[in-house]
């Protein structure tokens, strides 16, 4: 029925308009006067016209719908013109895209193109293939020569960020070595040099060298993948080698925001340990230097206090961190942690039991540094006291460094620890033959005795006799001093003003 009207209304717009002549598919009746028409042209040339159908339907606005048709076409991606269809009516032909109606040729076409509807529609399909091979062609080589000139773009810039790079790395040894940036001098601890100048400088250049290197690299391994992007069949390869940059380093940045409030409460821990810390050690002097003193809490217990606390506070800063590592839930991680414990455990039970030894020391207050010890057979000041050993300078300036678990085992002699008190009493021992009366040298040997050096005079020396059992009679002189550290100074002085006294009496001994 639809077919029906369609050629119906073809026929009465054809005997309407052009009265008189009847226009057949295979013969072609030229009439007295041709109706007005409009050239369709696609590229250079003129395929054919179209003709006005009726007042309303004129050929220019025709022309206007198929060109528009064409483009629509043209621009549809892997459009072939061969997908067309055509369909006849016995005054009219129909063009067809799939189930889609797009165009009409009217009987009147025929008498202004002296051809048959059919014609016309494969002229019309002919352009179209034209077209399409020849704009696909000349797409094909634009898009070709845009791909070309953005690859030249892109290597030119690598090859300017590569100019770039190494002008940035020479400017910056040049002004390294004139201490432009910064004035390098080396690195020391205290008074020991570590790295001099020059060594720092060759360790920096080489770490530049490396930074270099890495971004020449990478600059290389990007522009690889970004050309192979341009062509299709290495389009995959590229993507493939971006991922591998791309994919850990999203997986990285992902956990560092996953990780951040972790690391905000680790940042505000350890400063808040900092500051308790620097809180502590303030303090800590001030008790142990005596210009703050707590009641039944001695100065010399200040610092080993101090750095006990320290030690906790720094193992529980180190524990909470190591919970809230990324990945201290794994179980490598924790079989590491566990054997590492494990190590420490069964190293250190001579470290921890002088650990326990040197606070056991420290409390007990048994010595301190600068205090005069015996300790079995080893004589010396103190000079060092710490939790784990006690070191000890001997009369012959050697150096004794003893641990704390034998020090808590030995017997210790501080004779330093009466200096409070009456001080420390320093005995000289001789003999003088029985000839000679007790209380004619008495007298004398105490005056040379208060003659030594560090010698107090209150209490005042004294002599006594210590054995009577051979010929001789062996005298001890016993003196007072404070300064228990000059032990055998002292006892030299001793020595040398009896031995002057004894000569100046004229007394063998």
């Amino acid at each position: 029925m639809k077919k029906l009207f369609y050629s119906f209304l073809i026929f009465f717009l054809s005997s309407s308009v052009f009265p008189g002549s009847v226009v057949a598919q295979d013969s072609i009746i030229i009439p007295k006067a041709l109706p007005a028409s409009a050239p369709l042209v696609m590229g250079v040339d003129t395929l054919f016209f179209l003709s006005d159908v009726d007042s309303s339907f004129v050929g220019a606005r025709r022309v206007m719908e198929w060109e528009q048709v064409g483009d629509s076409l043209l621009s549809i991606k892997n459009f072939s013109p061969a997908e067309l269809s055509f369909i006849e009516y016995p005054f009219a032909t129909e063009i067809w895209l799939h189930r889609k109606r797009l165009l009409s040729l009217y009987a009147p076409d025929t008498l202004v193109n002296k051809a048959s509807l059919m014609d016309i529609a494969e002229r019309w399909k002919s352009g179209l293939m034209e077209q399409s091979i020849g704009g696909k062609d000349l797409n094909e080589l634009s898009e070709t020569l845009k791909q070309f000139g953005i690859i030249l773009i892109i290597i030119f810039l690598s090859y300017l960020i590569y100019l770039g790079v190494n002008r940035i790395y020479k400017w910056l040894i040049r002004q390294l070595e004139a201490g432009h940036i910064v004035n390098i001098k080396g690195f020391h601890y205290r008074s020991v040099e570590i790295l001099n100048r020059e060594r720092l400088l060759a360790f920096i250049s080489m770490t530049l060298k490396i930074a270099r290197t890495l971004v020449v690299f990478m600059l290389i391994y990007l522009l690889i993948p970004t050309v192979f992007s341009f062509f299709t069949d290495t389009r995959d390869l590229a993507y493939k080698l971006f991922s591998y940059i791309f994919q850990p380093l999203n997986s990285f940045v992902k956990s560092f925001f996953d990780f951040l409030p972790e690391l905000i409460l680790i940042g505000i821990m350890s400063v808040a340990a900092h500051y308790i810390i620097r809180f502590l050690k303030f303090w800590s002097r001030e008790i142990s230097e005596e210009r703050l003193v707590l009641r039944g809490f001695y100065a010399d217990w200040a610092m080993p206090t101090y750095n006990i606390i320290r030690f906790f506070i720094y193992l529980f800063v180190l524990v909470y961190i190591l919970q809230h590592l990324p990945g201290s839930n794994a179980p490598l991680f924790l079989g590491f942690l566990a054997l590492l414990g494990l190590t420490i455990a069964l190293a250190s039970s001579k470290p921890v039991s002088n650990f326990a030894s040197g606070i056991l020391l420290t409390y007990m207050r048994a010595f301190k540094v600068g205090d005069r010890v015996k300790v079995d057979d080893a004589s010396g000041v103190v000079t060092d006291k710490n939790l784990f050993i006690t070191r000890i300078k001997t009369k012959a300036n050697e150096y004794i460094t003893i641990p704390n678990s034998k020090m808590l085992d030995a017997h210790v002699i501080n004779y330093s620890s009466t200096k409070d008190e009456l001080g420390l009493i320093v005995y000289v021992e001789f003999t003088i033959s029985r000839k000679i009366d007790f209380k004619t040298i008495e007298k004398d040997l105490v005056e040379a005795a208060l003659r030594g050096d560090n010698i107090i005079d209150n209490p005042k020396p004294w002599l006594m006799i210590s054995d009577m059992t051979g010929p001789e009679i062996k005298y001890k002189l016993a003196a007072y001093t404070q300064q228990a550290g000059k032990l055998e100074r002292i006892k030299s002085s001793i020595y040398k003003q009896v031995y002057s006294t004894l000569r100046e009496k004229g007394i063998d001994f």
